[in-house]
């Protein structure tokens, strides 16, 4: 059975146990994997921690020579206790391709650590990341994972019930895909995890990212369904029945500096509330009463409608009397008839071309035919038929999300979850991905277009009934205090760019407000994102020490 669902470890190791008996005594160690355009992210990033007093040793993972030339390995391992590891040689991909963020999951699997954490190239921190193992979450249950950015509310219940194990397990359903605060879940740019305690977890994330991640035969794969890696852990666990991992509980967060300031809406007084429930109580009454009304009337379909017009018109041009007008004939029509029936004598008009006040040609078109009311009447039931798409919309901000877009309220027991749910079959949700779904708010394009240069100093933090916008590429994650511990995004302003300059960090904000709720993200391009709330604070001055070392040593790779 393990041959069968993990056949690409054979070149490297002969068995499975064989493998999950070399990690026992392996050690603790960082896993990077990276490319010849991440080299610099790479170095940097190992010096920063080398500086911070991290004596871990460190693998680079790559995928053959394309992937980290010969000369870029070289010089990475100049580092001490740094070596470079393809895993290209250690993996059979026939008939599938390890490529991209894929090797991620297979560099922690096949590095030579028991305990690892596994960093994107782009990671940086604000202290010794060997503290990481020393986290409450990591010690109880040997599996460290961090939450990305609240954002794009999506209920994804419905998602869990079909792919995960029957109970769905209480962590699943304290997830936020589960309760539909945030269609992202999982930021995979650092995780911890005891490979040696989690062989069979571990093992299913890096087949979600193997054989099963674009699933060529079927057109569907893993990676329909999130984006790259980012979900593949916590899933994989969850397939496996292994809930012994631990969500990290600091925020996410921005940092940088302010774009600008946007008002906070004071909320209504207590009286200014009575009044308005008051008006709309008296609106539901009014409504009531004329949805009565309505229904009392007799009620005719479109069609029925053109129907009806349709024997009245065919009537009138067979000469035939009508008994009484029909109930679309106004009281002017009804007039006219009756005047009509009182001269006799008088010639009726023709259809045909007359002049109008001013001597111009009026065009007075003959009536509709019976066969133009039938294409009417098709065209009107064909179009009521043919359901029309209506582009999504999803807020950015997690707030008030409504009740009508989750499910019902989580099964308390198990004998409930056990209860077969009829469901729509599953959908790709990779079209829902934030990459596919940035909403352009007006304070999110006012803070991108923003040239203000007083909004800076200690004065920004005493700010009163104002939200600061602070806009960067870079994710920041904060401790369980509120202070920073490390983020993503490198430290440009656009790392896709060699030429973009290096970002200012000033202030820092988590992406909750004062009062609880979750603040709004607005997300650009090159992953430029801007949060707006009002808990600014500013970096100490080890955290700048830190960003300044980090510079420095930029600059110098």
């Amino acid at each position: 059975m393990s041959t069968i669902l993990f056949p690409w470890t054979t070149p490297y190791f002969s068995d499975h146990m064989t493998l999950h008996g070399h990690m026992y005594n392996a050690g603790r160690g960082i896993v990077i994997s990276g490319s010849n355009d991440q080299a610099p992210y790479i170095k940097t990033a190992i010096s920063s921690f080398r500086a911070m007093g991290c004596t871990l040793p460190v693998e680079i993972m790559y995928l053959g020579d394309d992937d980290l030339s010969e000369d870029t390995r070289a010089e990475l391992e100049t580092i001490p206790d740094v070596i470079t590891r393809d895993i290209e040689q250690m993996v059979n991909d026939q008939g599938w391709e390890l490529k991209g963020w894929a090797g991620k999951a297979f560099a922690a699997f096949l590095s030579s650590f028991r305990e690892v954490i596994l960093l994107d190239a782009d990671v940086l921190f604000f202290d010794n990341p060997e503290l990481m193992f020393e986290e409450p979450g990591y010690v109880d249950t040997g599996a460290l994972f961090f939450r990305d950015r609240v954002v794009f509310p999506q209920d994804k219940k419905s998602f869990l019930r079909k792919i995960l194990p029957k109970p769905v397990s209480g962590k699943a359903r304290q997830s936020r895909w589960w309760s539909g605060e945030s269609g992202e879940y999982q930021e995979s740019g650092v995780v911890v995890v005891d490979k040696w305690r989690h062989f069979l977890s571990v093992f299913l994330t890096a087949r979600l990212n193997g054989p099963d991640r674009d699933d060529s035969d079927a057109g569907k794969g893993t990676y329909s369904f999130w984006w790259g890696d980012k979900e593949t852990w916590w899933i994989g666990f969850e397939l496996a029945g292994d809930t012994d991992y631990h969500f990290h509980q600091g925020e996410a967060g921005n940092m940088g500096t302010v774009s600008n300031i946007e008002p906070i809406e004071k909320p209504k007084d207590k009286e200014e509330e009575k009044k308005e429930e008051e008006k709309t109580d008296e609106d539901l009454k009014l409504n009531v009463l004329d949805t009565a009304a309505i229904e009392q009337q007799p009620h005719k379909t479109d069609a029925e409608e053109f129907k009806d017009q349709l024997d009245s018109l065919t009537k009138l041009e067979n000469g035939e009397s009508q008994e009484s007008p029909t109930e679309t004939q106004n009281e002017e029509t009804a007039g006219e008839e009756r005047e009509d029936a009182e001269n006799p004598t008088e010639d009726k008009k023709e259809p045909s071309e007359s002049t109008g006040a001013e001597g111009e040609t009026e065009f007075i078109y003959p009536p509709t035919t019976h066969d133009d009311v039938l294409r009417a009447v098709e065209a009107a039931e064909a179009e009521q038929a043919t359901p029309q798409f209506k582009e999504p919309e999803h807020p950015v901000s997690a707030q008030n999300i409504s009740a009508t877009t989750t499910d019902a309220p989580a099964a308390d027991s198990e004998e409930e979850l056990a209860t077969p749910v009829p469901e729509p079959a599953v959908k790709s949700e990779r079209s829902l991905s934030r990459r596919h779904l940035a909403k352009r708010d007006d304070w999110f394009d006012t803070a991108l277009n923003a040239k203000h240069t007083n909004l800076t100093g200690p004065a920004m933090l005493n700010l009163t009934n104002q939200y600061a916008v602070l806009c960067s590429p870079q994710l920041l994650h904060l401790s369980l205090s509120g202070r920073p511990m490390w983020f993503n995004g490198w430290i440009q302003q656009n790392k896709h760019e060699a030429a973009s300059k290096v970002s200012t960090f000033e202030f820092y904000m988590g992406e909750k407000k004062k009062d609880g709720e979750w603040a709004e993200w607005g997300i650009g391009a090159n992953n430029m994102c801007c949060l707006k709330s009002d808990g600014l604070k500013a970096f100490d001055e080890k955290e700048l020490n830190a960003l300044k070392m980090i510079e420095s040593i930029a600059y110098e790779s």
